[in-house]
């Protein structure tokens, strides 16, 4: 699994970085998940 989070980690890196040559502003929003449940009371 370390291999795909090192790719991963690498390819969102390089997309903000072509993103960034564009020269236009932008926003962006990173939603990350979990397969394990909370549960809260």
């Amino acid at each position: 699994m370390q291999a795909i989070k090192y790719d991963t980690i690498g390819g969102f890196n390089a997309f903000l970085e072509e993103q960034k040559k564009t020269g236009t502003n932008a926003k962006m929003t990173l939603t990350t998940f979990s397969t394990k449940p909370t549960i809260t009371s």
